[in-house]
């Protein structure tokens, strides 16, 4: 059991002092991420509250690239921005198309 503690805290050191967080493109695009977010959810609870698969959707997409592209980002950084870079678009879209739900609905 001491051992498994100590791998489990070593892994989540690693991934907390890893360099991935002190990059200007990846702090940028988390910025712009939690805001997006942010006013995604911001719509759901004023205008819409039906349906939050799409919104927990973005939000789960945006944490699960997060934390593989903390993993790969020592072999391969621009993949690692790249794959940021999915969930912030994933945001966008719906921020952008949402107005036409938002239109449709009501």
């Amino acid at each position: 059991m001491k051992k498994i503690l100590s791998i489990l805290f070593a892994t989540i050191k690693e991934f907390v002092k890893n360099s991935f967080w002190r990059s200007g493109h990846v702090l940028i695009i988390l910025v712009i991420s939690l805001a997006l977010n942010g006013v995604l959810w911001y719509i759901y609870m004023i205008r819409i509250r039906e349906n939050p698969i799409p919104f927990i959707f973005a939000s789960g997409l945006i944490g699960l690239n997060l934390i593989l592209a903390n993993l790969i980002w020592e072999k391969e950084k621009l993949v690692s921005i790249l794959l940021i870079s999915v969930g912030l678009l994933v945001q966008l879209l719906m921020l952008i198309f949402i107005r036409y739900l938002l239109t449709f609905a009501f």
